[in-house]
């Protein structure tokens, strides 16, 4: 679950971070009034669900929160904020599910299944970055590529 305070163009950080820091302060002495604050304090679309994220495996956020829930094997309200590009986050740890290695037959076709997917993905990025190197467009980056060498 995560309450996320989100840092929007202009707003002032060290303000945005003190209203985190005091849900963090409250959750962590009151962890039964995470849903709640989710709801009242969140700028994530998982506010509405009471910060509900569902079960989430390596890879699915962005690296900074993936550490956070990934490294510590606390259960519960994390004791620190997370900081990441769309803002502080208070994270609460419901339960913990062990994974388990599954034999390669059993496995094949959802693992290429998942290549291919991330491959297309890549290649179609790669195509994106060489049209957006070649349009004339202001007032946005699009992250436009000079080569087809893109990586």
């Amino acid at each position: 679950m995560s309450v996320t305070v989100q840092i929007t163009p202009g707003s002032p950080v060290p303000a945005v971070r003190a209203v985190a820091e005091a849900v963090l302060q409250e959750l962590t002495a009151r962890p039964e009034l995470f849903e709640a604050r989710a709801r009242e304090r969140s700028n994530c679309p998982s506010g509405a669900n009471g910060g509900e994220l569902g079960q989430l495996q390596r890879g699915e956020t962005v690296p900074e929160f993936d550490k956070a829930i990934f490294e510590d094997a606390t259960i519960g309200v994390l004791p620190r904020l997370v900081a990441t590009r769309h803002g502080f986050h208070v994270i609460a740890v419901d339960q913990r599910i062990a994974g388990k290695q599954v034999p390669l037959d059993l496995a094949r076709e959802e693992v290429a299944a998942e290549l291919r997917r991330r491959s297309e993905a890549r290649a179609l990025s790669q195509y994106v970055r060489m049209l957006a190197a070649g349009a004339e467009i202001e007032g946005v980056d699009l992250d436009a590529a000079t080569s087809p060498l893109v990586q």
